[in-house]
């Protein structure tokens, strides 16, 4: 659950991104997971690959459970990576809540920035950038 106030708004890396509204200091708790919003999901065989594909591109995989996806139910699930060339303003702490890490300010972040995360907090990311073919034709990463 995102615990900063956000807009959700047209991204400058992918789609839609999440966007602070007011200044948030370096170490501020930006997320933390909340059964009664984000759900984990097992990602067996037997899911249907359009429901697969659904979950994987709007929720993450933790490295430490990688049969599980997180699709967060608010407006988290528009958080986006940054690239390579950049640092995140947003990192994964090693403190854990309920299984899972909690996400940080990285740096301070001023009020309208797009909050970035680093690609190593997704164990799915690889699959995400990739081009995918679907019906011959060549798409954008998911």
């Amino acid at each position: 659950m995102i615990l900063v106030p956000v807009s959700v708004r047209p991204s400058s890396r992918h789609g839609l991104g999440l966007h602070v509204e007011i200044d948030i200091p370096r170490g501020h708790l930006l997320w933390r997971f909340d059964a009664n919003v984000d759900h984990r999901i097992e990602i067996a065989a037997s899911v249907h690959w359009q429901r697969r594909s659904e979950l994987l591109h709007w929720g993450y995989v933790n490295p430490n459970m990688p049969n599980i996806v997180v699709v967060c139910g608010d407006s988290s699930r528009f958080w986006n990576f940054s690239s390579d060339d950049e640092l995140p303003n947003a990192v994964i702490s090693h403190q854990l809540y309920c299984g899972e890490h909690l996400i940080l300010a990285a740096r301070d972040i001023a009020a309208g920035e797009e909050l970035l995360i680093a690609p190593d907090s997704d164990h799915d990311y690889a699959r995400k950038m990739q081009k995918v073919s679907v019906g011959g034709l060549q798409t954008a990463p998911l």
